[in-house]
């Protein structure tokens, strides 16, 4: 829903921390889930001169940082035309999963053709099968999401972690 942007920045801030280099990161540099990829592909996207550096990525101000998670994450999983709570779980999903596995997630548990890409279609599914269970529906998102987690050749190092998140989004979920 469009006016849950803020709120739902708010649960994913709330997740992803300060600054972050871990080795074991695939992601590499983050500050405040922003990796300096995901800040440099972005930076491009907007027609600016120059590469940022860990350092520029380190100086991102709070603005900067929300255009960002609405530009790339946000508007790429149409968020604002998901029903309440879906949004949230989906824009989490968005950040820590990537948007390709965000998309997959919710066509999958609509039961509609996946392709990775939120379009009218998977609207309507998306919609219609969170109305007829709303509960049922962000259950089946997050159970998904879970076992996504368990696959990935790093949840003994960030599982735990994961985990924690992932039940807490899926809580707030439920009462957004």
């Amino acid at each position: 829903m469009k006016e849950n942007f803020d709120i739902c920045l708010e649960v994913v801030l709330d997740h992803e921390g300060g600054w972050s280099d871990h080795p074991h990161d695939p992601g590499g540099a983050t500050y405040k889930g922003i990796t300096l990829n995901t800040l440099r592909r972005w930076w491009t996207g907007k027609g600016r001169a120059g590469r940022p550096s860990k350092d520029d990525l380190r100086r991102l101000d709070d603005g900067l940082i929300a255009r960002i998670y609405r530009d790339d994450y946000w508007e790429a999983i149409k968020a604002d035309q998901l029903p309440g709570g879906v949004d949230l779980l989906a824009f989490d999903s968005a950040v820590n999963q990537g948007v390709n596995r965000a998309s997959t997630l919710l066509q999958q548990a609509a039961g509609t053709s996946v392709d990775g890409i939120i379009r009218a279609n998977s609207l309507r599914a998306i919609r219609a099968a969170h109305k007829a269970n709303p509960r049922g529906f962000l259950a089946e998102v997050a159970a998904r999401r879970m076992r996504h987690y368990g696959g990935l050749s790093t949840f003994s190092t960030f599982g735990l972690g994961w985990s924690r998140r992932l039940m807490d989004v899926a809580t707030r979920a439920a009462i957004l």
